[in-house]
């Protein structure tokens, strides 16, 4: 016989809260905790696998499935449980942040519980039928799956409010064993804000039962952490249970997305008009053209096909790829080019694109085959998360990342295992290797946070060497000199006039590299209190001033958005791109990363 024990706290906003501190496996040996404040849950044999913490860290590979199977096993084992005055679960509650996933959640977990002899699954259709199975007081034990933006329609909706309202103190009055709710919510550290754990708090405090709350990431955040973090000896928070990329990837359960990673930069020739008469204002404004012109967007397209023609489609037959743009005209624009050189090559590959709706223009415009039928898929922020297919072998970065979370999560999209899947690959067009390695760093093994507003100064120390090394191998004439040798002072520096003067003709996704390490050097160095080598604290803090304040005042320039007196429509009309190279950069693994930093 299995125990779950339960530790009860104050939820922020006034609801009551529950964190699982363990659940042991049956002939478990060691269970030493003390009593004090615990609820002991005796539970039923049918508990066949533990479910861990309040936070229980997962595996980007195990979303959707794994945590769809997660949740309607955990669902169903609750409803069983009783703690020790013999109280159990009358309601449980599983929350998802997305309309899609609420689907096919609700088709695995209605499914399974009627196998397994529960009738009373509801999918609240609406917001009014959601108050009316929350409300529903002739039902013993109820599982309900949701979405947490009908839960807060609910909440806004002061009739329906009301209601429940209304009805729930006729419920509280009844006599029953039943006198705890459970809430399941997936993805917690992207969908657990402020407003949900309102609207979460305003149900509860309708309902009037005990309540326990149990969430899954893959890559907690320290808000994340800090709301249902379990803190340890050394006021570090951590999840109750974690199994990391990490070990995922040494078990053999995932793909090491890291493995065949490679980050490519462009180098090219402007050839401006002559009728402009700023010269700096124009140098930084045909960097920003630049980026988004047609024969830019043509030259990624080519160079994506024929990595995943070649190298991907001729030893795979079913492989497919994810093409990352920048926004949705980018999608647009991506599909358009895609189909038309695989039309050019006659090849039978077909393309999909998705985004959400802009100036009358929807997918379905485009759109020749469905999803599951595509070979190409392009998206901007659609399906970067939560998309299972394990038949993705490539993916193709256009567009710079910046968060650590959404890094892992976007990548995470190619570690699925399938038969005929030896590895997978990763070209970026926008991002420095050494910034996408650092953000698996933060989550490859178990993702912690300090309990107080104290700085975890071994993060600190990871992004001052990771920007170190983006500042090194981006800043013109730092490390090397014009021979492509290595600088033997390295006090001496450029004049930050003259080196702003030469990044305004670099690419604007190694200005964006170069401005995001910059800032992240400033603080990791004040707060170490040191310098880096060949990047002297002063000098840092006085180019970060130079880019953000100076050049960061340039306004950004739409086609659709800028008037006919502006500048940029004279740039766009006469802009051409000659010399178009990409260079493959080094591929860099941790142990390149670390040795580079030290050499330097």
């Amino acid at each position: 016989m299995a125990a779950l024990w339960t530790m009860r706290s104050t939820w922020p906003s006034g609801a009551r809260f529950a964190w699982v501190v363990r659940m042991y496996r049956p002939r478990q040996r060691h269970c030493c905790f003390s009593s004090h404040g615990l609820i002991k849950f005796v539970l039923s044999p049918r508990w066949l696998r533990p479910s861990r913490r309040t936070l229980h860290r997962r595996r980007p590979t195990l979303s959707p499935t794994f945590s769809f199977n997660t949740a309607r096993d955990q669902a169903h084992q609750l409803l069983y449980a009783k703690d020790k005055a013999g109280g159990g679960f009358h309601t449980v509650i599983i929350l998802v942040d997305r309309i899609k996933l609420d689907q096919q959640l609700g088709d695995t977990v209605e499914s399974f519980l009627h196998r397994n002899g529960v009738e009373s699954v509801f999918r609240a259709e609406t917001i009014e039928h959601l108050s009316t199975v929350v409300g529903m007081a002739n039902v013993d034990q109820k599982v309900l799956v949701t979405t947490t933006h009908k839960l807060s329609l609910l909440v806004q909706d002061k009739v329906l409010l009301a209601r429940l309202l209304a009805n729930s103190s006729k419920m509280s009055g009844a006599a029953t064993s039943l006198v705890h709710v459970a809430i399941i919510a997936d993805e917690v550290h992207r969908s657990h804000t402020a407003s949900t754990r309102d609207a979460v708090s305003t149900i509860l405090d309708a309902l009037r039962h005990k309540t326990y709350y149990i969430g899954f990431s893959a890559t907690p955040s320290h808000h994340t952490l800090r709301l249902f973090g379990r803190p340890d000896r050394t006021a570090t928070l951590r999840p109750f249970d974690c199994h990391s990329i990490a070990q995922a990837v040494e078990a053999g359960q995932i793909v090491n997305v890291l493995e065949h990673f490679t980050s490519l930069s462009c180098t090219y020739t402007i050839d401006k008009p002559t009728d402009c008469q700023d010269h700096e204002v124009d140098s930084w404004l045909a960097m920003e053209l630049a980026s988004s012109c047609d024969a830019m967007l043509q030259s990624k397209a080519h160079s994506m096909m024929h990595h995943f023609v070649y190298t991907c489609k001729a030893k795979h037959v079913f492989a497919k790829c994810l093409v990352v743009a920048r926004n949705r005209k980018h999608v647009v624009a991506y599909h358009r080019l895609l189909s038309g050189y695989m039309k050019s090559q006659n090849l039978p590959g077909r393309v999909f694109c998705t985004f959400s709706p802009y100036d009358n223009v929807h997918e379905n415009q485009f759109n020749t085959c469905t999803l599951s039928q595509a070979d190409v898929i392009v998206v901007c922020d659609k399906l970067d998360t939560g998309y299972n297919e394990p038949a993705l072998v490539a993916m193709y970065i256009d567009r710079p990342l910046v968060a650590h979370g959404r890094i892992v999560q976007l990548l995470s999209r190619l570690n699925r295992c399938r038969d005929g899947k030896s590895g997978v690959f990763v070209l970026d067009y926008a991002n420095h290797p050494a910034q996408i390695r650092r953000a698996f760093d933060e989550f490859a093994h178990e993702a912690v946070a300090p309990s107080n507003q104290k700085p975890d100064m071994a993060k600190v120390e990871l992004d001052f060497q990771t920007a170190c090394l983006v500042l090194w191998t981006t800043l013109p004439g730092i490390v090397l000199d014009a021979h492509q040798h290595k600088r033997r002072q390295p006090t001496d520096t450029l004049p930050v006039d003259d080196l702003v003067h030469r990044l305004s003709r670099c690419s604007k996704d190694t200005y964006m590299q170069i401005k995001h390490a910059l800032g992240m050097l400033v603080e990791a160095a004040e707060l170490l209190d040191r310098d880096a080598p060949y990047l002297p604290r002063q000098w840092v803090m006085e180019l970060y001033r130079r880019l953000v304040d100076q050049v960061c005042a340039v306004k950004s320039h739409g086609e659709d958005t800028c008037d006919k007196t502006c500048d940029c429509h004279a740039v766009r009309r006469h802009l051409r791109i000659t010399n178009m190279k990409w260079q493959w950069a080094t591929r860099w693994s941790h142990t390149t990363a670390s040795t580079t930093f030290c050499s330097l």
